[in-house]
Formats: C-alpha cells, structure tokens, sequence
C-alpha cells in the first residue's frame, strides 16, 4: 500500500523527530541535500532554481495578503508567520543551488551556457543596478563563446 503525503503511518525506516501525537510520522525536519544537488546535471539545477524561485514568489505574496497580516498593524499573524519562515527555507534553498552550480565546472559549451543562463536569472532577479548586471551578462557570454571556441578548436584539429 502506498503511504499518502499526510498519512501518519510511519514510512518503513522513518524516525520521527516529534513526540506530539498531532505531528505526521516520519522525519519533520527539513534540511538541503548538498550531494544530491552536486549530482544534478546544470540543466537540472537550472529548472530546480526555477521552480523554487517561482514557488517562493507565490507564498511571499500570499503573506501580504490581509488573511495572513494582524490588523491594524504591518505585521505577520501566526500562519503569516510560518508562510515566512517557509519563503526563507526555500530563498536559502535557492541560494544552495546557485552554489553548486557557481562552483560546477561545465563539461561542454552547452552545460556552460546552461549555468551561465542559470547564474544570470538570478543575478537579475536580485540586481539593482542595470550596468553590473550587464557586465555579468557580458562576462557569460564571453564564458560561453570560450568554451565553444575550445571545443571547435578541439574537434578541427582532431579531424586533421
């Protein structure tokens, strides 16, 4: 039988991590798996940083929303609270992937555009001057163009 998301039936080799009766079974802690993300491919992390961007954006903007603000104040309620808690869990989650792949070293010309494309989305997303994004944009660029220029090299001079 398979065990649902929410089920309280512990997962076979599962060990809670909370006493309270209330509290799912299994392992409630949250944590970064820095080894499975090095054995991402670039264009894996690429679309891992995507959807964590985008899911991250989402419940941001669910706590600005008054369901989730105490009246009459600026403030998070309780449940705005946790909605918080959860935008830094994967802003630190994205920050991880944007490691990894800084310190990647791409095999090919397009793994290197992969990760320069993934390195760029996130310097724009968090740039607040328009001239030292544009010098990283040029940097990638001239990054990519290298590496395809190594590997016509390469290919030219093995042919010969």
């Amino acid at each position: 039988m398979k065990r649902t998301h929410y089920s309280t039936v512990p997962a076979a080799g599962a060990t809670a991590v909370s006493s309270d009766s209330l509290a799912p079974s299994g392992s409630l802690a949250c944590h970064i798996d820095m080894n499975a993300l090095r054995a991402l491919t670039v264009s894996e992390l690429r679309s891992l940083r995507d959807v964590m961007h985008t899911t991250q954006q989402i419940l941001c903007g669910f706590t600005c929303q008054p369901r989730f603000i105490v009246e009459g104040e600026d403030t998070a309620n309780g449940a705005g609270t946790i909605l918080e808690t959860l935008c830094d869990w994967l802003a630190g989650y994205e920050q991880a992937v944007i490691n990894v792949a800084e310190a990647a070293t791409p095999t090919s010309a397009l793994e290197e555009e992969w990760r320069n494309w993934l390195l760029i989305g996130f310097a724009a997303d968090m740039a607040d001057d328009l001239t030292d994004f544009a010098v990283m944009a040029s940097k990638a660029v001239q990054s990519v163009n290298k590496v395809r220029f190594r590997e016509k090299y390469n290919a030219h001079r093995g042919a010969a």
